[in-house]
């Protein structure tokens, strides 16, 4: 067994390593602290967590990742982290379909950044 259906297998959502300390960290900041907008940033993997993320919670108002993304159509060859070639993920969404969710999202929620 691979690495990441050894993972799955055991019902350990691999995704969740990367999204959920962020979330557990944003909830609890907006809990303790009224910001009037929240931005993230990230580098490599980090980069690759800030597009994924800002893509999930409308909360980002706006996000910066520095590496970590391209898409799929740009590549001339299969490289990056696991977490950049998750192919159940991107059957649903490649990266500028998760672009695009972060903007929406914000303008669902009501985001006034610009």
């Amino acid at each position: 067994m691979t690495g990441s259906l050894f993972l799955t297998a055991l019902h350990i959502l691999p995704l969740n390593f990367f999204m959920e300390p962020i979330a557990v960290a944003l909830n609890y900041v907006t809990k303790e602290h009224n910001y009037k907008q929240i931005v993230m940033t990230g580098i490599s993997g980090g980069g690759w967590s800030t597009i994924l993320y800002a893509a999930i919670d409308p909360r980002i108002s706006l996000s910066y990742p520095v590496a970590g993304s391209v898409p799929f159509f740009l590549r001339d060859v299969d490289w990056g982290d696991w977490e950049q070639n998750v192919t159940d993920l991107y059957r649903i969404a490649d990266y500028p379909e998760l672009y695009i969710l972060a903007l929406m999202e914000r303008a669902k929620a009501g985001s006034d950044s610009q």
